[in-house]
């Protein structure tokens, strides 16, 4: 038996004319979502990327300095080579062990600290 069988029927599944720009715009819509989120996503990147670099010398302040202990550091030389001025040295030296989770005073050959940098 013959699937179609007249002109009209063969043509009654196709989309109509309101159905293809219907679909055209739903398309249309979806790409300009698109468009709008990525858009938004990159300047929302840059503003924080900007934002971040004003901030930088506030911020200073927080991040250590890496050094690597020699042969021959202590702590003692190392606090009093990098402390500001006016702060006692046993002080400074509480501050490196805080910020490197040490509960002794005893430092290797090879082994990385953050120092903290404070202004003078």
């Amino acid at each position: 038996m013959l699937k179609y069988s007249s002109y009209q029927s063969i043509h009654m599944n196709r989309p109509t004319d309101v159905n293809r720009v219907s679909l055209l715009r739903s398309k249309l819509f979806q790409v300009l979502a698109v468009i709008t989120i990525a858009l938004s996503l990159t300047s929302f990147g840059l503003m924080s990327a900007f934002a971040a670099s004003s901030n930088g010398s506030e911020q200073n302040a927080n991040i250590p300095l890496q050094i690597v202990v020699a042969s021959g550091d202590t702590l003692w030389t190392i606090a009093k080579e990098h402390k500001p001025k006016q702060m006692d040295t046993r002080d400074y030296i509480e501050m490196i062990k805080k910020w490197n989770d040490k509960r002794n005073s005893s430092i290797q050959a090879g082994e990385v600290l953050q120092i903290p940098i404070l202004a003078d």
